[in-house]
């Protein structure tokens, strides 16, 4: 109970006009609201008294100076009646006080054994688990867990000792005290427990066991365990949920506490049944002395259904959530209303009623009563309460309901709600209606569950045709960016206000209400500095900032300013002598959304703002941090430290974000160290967000001794590390090629039992993993995937990723295949290591399906990702000279679109074993398969289809086989040299054929073709056949080593010919598609 105290100020002006003030009670004395008001109420009636009986109207306090003291003089009467006065209402406040007192002894007294009393009807009850004394003192808990889904038990326990899923042991029997088990009756708790039940149950306990002895039987539903941290309840509905609620506790404190409920010890009510309802209700309810809320009677426009179904004493149980998917029990009236008023008009409310045994049928019973809306704020002083406004047209669904315990009955009804409300109830409804669901927990947020609510609660407003006023629009607006959802804010703000949100002059964007029935009516006067600030905020929280910028000058009235080509429009009530007048917080929102946009027009925007303020705003810390964040990310250090230097001069204190903020813009050796001096001096305490910024900012200057000196220093100051400090530095020392440190740095860590739980983390064990990738050390890895599980961190892709690149740099192929199997869904790096894996484990079928699969570069791996996997196929097919698939991989890489950079050539030269001796540019002397040569020739033949032009280097690796090869091959070589250099010798696209002048019937063969059937086609060359041109692309680095590869292949009778041409008895080959001026040029045949 609150005790509101006034001064006797209160009671003196509770007097009729013309009474005295006497300082010396104004001056001492103080008492609560009920003491006052009883003292004034005790005057006014007094001198009501008094003006009665006399007849004549006088002065109330001549009045009470008369009657109390009468014959003295009126100043007499003034100091003896200020003496009693002062004296009686020192009795009144402490007699009040002493009440008051009472009054929440009494109520706390009541509360608690409300409390008890529900617990213990409902079964529960809560028992103190040692957790740690199980591992050091070898005590046995001796109770095991199971699983219950709709009445279905799961066939594995969890042994609670262990924390182990194990069979059901088998019950045996014996005396209480002999260890004997007893396990749970599944066919009887089936008939007990509801039948949407979800949850865990007690299996199995060993008999005269410390479980046995707290009281724990088998049969209890565990409804909830303690949190990681404090002494809060959380529900478990799972076995996983319930060990790992173990897990983490252990790690924090040697206690668990653990609610059980006893399910044969509800008590029995008769039947249940369930009612779904919507507004209004038209019950009447009240608490009763048991813990019950019961229904006391009906309004007079109840629907008949309810009036039907339900009697006066039945009890309500509970009430459905929001979702529909559970039913959570209620005790009290407030807490029924509290449901009742959280749901939107139209919305259905399931209830679950009880009904006692003893409770006979009345349907006749009504109460007349003034009903009470569920939005209503201020509840009810009576002892009943009715759940909703009668006197619109209703109608309920009832999905399950009873008259008896042997028959049930179904109903259907569709429901409607006539808006009888006003403007103004309408608004304070949903003003309402956000508020409850605004104090909801975050994991509610998470799910959008207000933004939700905003939606429909503007559908509602919008079918009503509502004009909203600024504090509904700022309620739903901040509804939209709790939930981060900024288009909703923006798009109701254009609705309610009428203008365009990003502050231009076109026009605003309209809301109608379902099926088009209405729409939000503008209202120029829901803009205030708080609906802009929220504006300002959606356009800040979508990165736009040119609304921002536009925006803020609509509200510094700065008609026609222009950003980026659009106007901005001054809105009403703005500018020089409007009332709304931007302040800091509206600057320090703008300057933030340029910051987070980064880059040289963010920047500038912060900047600019920023001095803008000078002179007209006070520049608090947040304006100070924020545009010296954004002179750090854009690398303006040296503006940065003299954006600090001037808020000292200020006198504004910089706080840790201004320093963690600074640390980012050191520049120069020394700096962190002189800003964690200026810190110790200004008292500014450091925290682990400092330090790991610290920390970053040396790893990434190289400087990893001095980070891993900076993180004993922090634990000195008393910061302990947490995980990321330990990551950035591994990240660091791997990055630096420095993988031992690395992994040295995780174990030691490990090893410490000040900072081991700090080393559970996915990402530092996926750091360490792939340290041992780089040490070619797979044991190592899987020993750290082993330990992963042990300490309940579940590794991930990237964790699998790291052990499959360190079974491959072990040369552990088959066992990186086997990981890669194992992972659902990889990534574009993932599968391209698997891809790896497969060839190295020689199952290039696999690896070539794979690659097939994902080769259009627009899923999972990217163009990149593709032609290294490419790279990879081809290099495997060819060192084990599988040159078909090879030519498939070929062909499908041109056929998806890819061209072949010379990686892929360079791949290619180096799988066939062709590589050329740089300084001598002499190729490599070993023998060459007949494959390898016509493998070339049908690379060759792929590029040139496709108008594309060769590699220089690979060109010459060609002209080098073929010469190394002799025999056909050398003749064919040259006819490459020979068609290269006819086509120009600067390494243009240009196309040449080697035909026959005069002859118009001829036909082109490829290259490859022309190997295979040499002997046949070696005399038409020239007369019925051509061959294909090539283009070849040289440059200064490959040019020497193409001439040297040409002239190892070049006749002397084709190099007289190229000098000196001359034209032949027989037909004459030349360039097909060549111009009379290049008719001159003539290639003979060797």
């Amino acid at each position: 109970m609150v005790n509101y105290k006034f001064a006797v100020t209160v009671l003196l002006l509770a007097l009729p006009s013309g009474s005295y003030c006497f300082s010396p009670f104004v001056a001492s004395s103080s008492l609560s609201s009920r003491g006052a008001t009883a003292t004034a109420d005790l005057v006014n009636s007094q001198s009501r008294n008094n003006h009665n009986r006399g007849g004549i109207r006088r002065d109330a306090s001549t009045t009470l100076y008369d009657n109390a003291y009468p014959g003295d003089d009126e100043e007499t009467q003034k100091q003896q009646l200020s003496s009693s006065l002062g004296a009686a209402i020192s009795n009144v406040n402490a007699t009040i006080s002493q009440m008051v007192a009472d009054e929440e002894d009494i109520y706390e007294a009541e509360a608690e054994l409300k409390k008890r009393i529900v617990q213990e009807r409902s079964g529960n009850y809560e028992v103190v688990i040692p957790l740690q004394a199980t591992e050091t003192e070898g005590l046995t808990l001796g109770f095991s867990l199971c699983e219950v889904d709709q009445r279905v038990f799961s066939d594995v326990d969890l042994n609670f000792d262990t924390l182990r899923l194990e069979a059901p042991p088998a019950e045996v029997t014996g005396d209480v005290d002999d260890g004997s088990i007893q396990t749970m009756d599944q066919s009887k708790m089936a008939r007990l427990l509801p039948p949407d039940v979800k949850g865990v149950v007690v299996s199995s306990i060993v008999k005269g066991g410390w479980a046995w002895n707290q009281g724990i039987r088998p049969g209890d539903l565990l409804k909830a365990t303690s949190a990681t941290l404090g002494d809060a309840l959380w529900p478990k509905s799972t076995i996983e949920g319930v060990r790992s609620a173990i897990s983490s506790r252990k790690l924090v404190s040697p206690t668990m506490a653990i609610q059980f409920q006893r399910i044969n010890a509800v008590e029995g009510v008769g039947e249940q049944f369930e009612l779904t309802l919507t507004r209004p209700i038209g019950l009447e309810i009240e608490e009763t002395g048991d813990g019950y809320v019961q229904v006391a009677g009906f309004t007079k426009d109840a629907p008949k259904l309810v009036k039907y179904a339900v009697q006066v004493g039945d009890r309500i149980l509970g009430i459905g959530s929001m979702s529909g998917k559970n039913v959570w029990p209620v005790s009290t009236v407030d807490g029924i209303r509290s449901a009742c008023s959280s749901r939107l008009p139209g919305q259905k409310i399931t209830f679950r009623f009880a009904r006692p045994l003893t409770n006979k049928k009345d349907t006749t019973t009504t109460t007349s009563a003034v009903s009470i809306d569920p939005m209503d704020t201020n509840g009810s002083n009576g002892a009943t309460t009715i759940l909703d406004r009668p006197g619109a047209t209703t109608a309920t669904t009832m999905t399950t309901a009873a008259a008896s315990a042997t028959t049930a009955r179904t109903a259907t009804a569709t429901a409607t709600k006539k808006n009888a409300l006003s403007n103004e109830e309408l608004l304070s409804r949903c003003r309402d209606v956000l508020g409850r669901y605004m104090s909801k927990t975050t994991e509610e947020n998470k799910y959008g569950v207000p933004a939700i609510v905003a939606d429909r609660v503007v559908e509602a407003l919008a079918s009503a045709s509502a004009t909203l006023d600024a504090r509904t629009l700022s309620a739903i607006m901040n509804a939209y960016l709790k939930c981060r959802q900024p288009q909703g804010a923006i798009r109701i703000f254009e609705a309610a206000v009428g203008f365009k949100a990003d502050g231009s002059s076109a026009s605003a964007s309209i809301i109608q209400g379902k099926e088009k029935t209405g729409q939000i009516m503008m209202n120029e006067s829901a803009l205030n500095l708080y609906t802009a600030t929220s504006l300002l905020r959606a356009h800040a929280l979508q990165g736009d900032i040119r609304s921002v910028r536009r925006v803020l000058a609509a509200l510094e009235g700065r008609d026609g300013v222009d950003v980026h080509g659009v106007a901005a429009a001054a809105w009403p009530g703005t500018g020089l002598y409007g009332s709304i007048v931007p302040d800091t917080k509206c600057y320090n929102i703008a300057m933030s959304a340029g910051a987070k946009a980064g880059g040289s027009e963010g920047c500038a925007m912060a900047v600019e703002l920023f001095e803008r303020m000078n002179g007209k705003l006070a520049r608090d810390v947040v304006s100070y941090n924020t545009v010296i964040g954004a002179l750090a990310k854009e690398g303006r250090f040296d503006d940065a430290f003299e954006i600090f230097e001037s808020m000292k001069q200020q006198n504004v204190q910089p706080d840790k974000i201004t320093y963690t903020s600074l640390i980012k813009a050191c520049v120069h050796d020394g700096d962190i160290e002189e800003l964690l001096l200026d810190m110790k001096e200004r008292k500014v305490k450091a925290d682990v967000v400092t330090y790991n910024t610290m920390v970053k900012v040396l790893c990434d200057r190289n400087r990893w001794y001095d980070a891993k000196n900076l993180i004993t220093d922090m634990e000195a100051s008393g910061i302990m590390p947490n995980s990321m400090t330990y990551g950035l530095l591994m990240d660091a020392l791997l990055k630096a090629n420095k993988p031992a440190a690395c992994l040295t740095l995780f174990e030691s860590a490990s090893s410490d039992s000040r900072t081991a739980a700090l080393t559970e983390n996915v990402y530092l064990y996926t750091t360490a993993i792939a340290a041992t990738s780089a040490l070619s050390n797979h044991e190592k890895a899987l020993d750290l995937i082993s330990r992963m599980k042990a300490a309940g961190v579940k590794p991930n892709l990237e964790t699998l990723t790291a052990v499959m690149g360190a079974c491959l740099s072990s040369g552990m192929a088959d066992m990186a295949a086997d990981v890669f199997r194992k992972i659902d869904e990889p990534d574009g790096f993932a599968i391209s290591m698997g891809l790896r894996a497969l060839c190295d484990a020689n199952d290039l079928v696999a690896a070539s399906a794979l690659l097939s699969k994902h080769r259009d570069g627009y899923g999972l791996m990217s163009g990149k990702e593709v032609m290294k996997s490419y790279n990879t196929l081809l290099r495997s097919t060819l060192e084990q000279e599988n040159y078909a698939l090879a030519g498939r991989t070929f062909t499908e890489l041109l056929g998806t679109g890819y061209i072949p950079n010379k990686n892929m050539y360079r791949t290619i030269i180096d799988a066939l074993n062709l590589g050329v001796n740089k300084k001598r540019l002499l190729p490599v002397l070993e023998p060459i398969a007949d494959e390898t040569f016509q493998f070339l020739l049908f690379v060759l033949d792929s590029v040139e289809q496709r108008n594309l032009s060769l590699d220089g280097a690979f060109y010459a690796s060609v002209l080098f086989c073929g010469s190394r090869m002799g025999g056909v091959q050398r003749k064919i070589a040259s006819f490459l040299a020979e068609a290269r250099s006819a086509a120009g010798q600067d390494g243009t696209k240009s196309r040449s054929i080697i035909a026959v002048e005069g002859t118009s019937d001829q036909s082109t063969i490829s290259w490859e073709d022309f190997l295979l059937n040499y002997d046949e086609h070696k005399n038409d060359i020239g007369s019925q056949l051509m061959l294909p041109g090539i283009s070849v692309q040289t440059n200064n680095k490959n040019i020497r080593q193409v001439l040297s590869a040409e002239r190892a292949v070049t006749y002397k009778s084709a190099k007289k010919s190229v000098s000196q041409p001359r034209r032949l008895t027989t037909p004459t080959p030349t360039l097909v598609g060549a111009t009379s001026a290049d008719t001159s040029t003539v290639l003979t045949k060797p």
